[in-house]
């Protein structure tokens, strides 16, 4: 019985945990790689019904009414997207009411240089080529 105890020792060592955690990683990181392509496929699909369904509501004046479902109703409503705060948007905006160029561009500058940062660790997956 004691030779089963220091096996079971010499299996839990510090290389032998980390490659069984690599393996449960790799795992997982190829099941959410499937999953994802999945949910990828199925929003390009909910994306196209949803234009089609409201392109056909728009065309029979349908945009104000509710359409019944099992648990519940839909509903067609406007909503207003906002393009992301880019750099040469926030240039572009300050131009318009700052005229020296240099000011606009130590504003910028200093926005660069005091965005708060975080460091933080991941793993990330390469594949090997398959192409010869």
């Amino acid at each position: 019985m004691q030779n089963t105890q220091i096996e079971l020792v010499k299996t839990n060592t510090p290389l032998t945990q980390l490659t069984e955690k690599v393996r449960r990683w790799t795992l997982l990181d190829t099941m959410l790689k499937r999953i994802q392509e999945k949910t990828k496929e199925m929003r390009t699909e909910k994306q196209e019904l949803t234009e089609d369904i409201c392109e056909i509501m728009q065309q029979n004046n349908l945009q104000r009414k509710k359409i019944a479902i099992q648990d519940g109703e839909i509903r067609m409503f406007e909503r207003n997207e906002y393009t992301p705060l880019s750099y040469g948007y926030l240039e572009e905006c300050l131009g318009e009411i700052i005229e020296d160029k240099d000011q606009v561009e130590y504003v910028l500058q200093h926005i660069k240089d005091n965005r708060e940062t975080r460091t933080s660790y991941d793993l990330k997956r390469t594949y090997k080529s398959t192409e010869k």
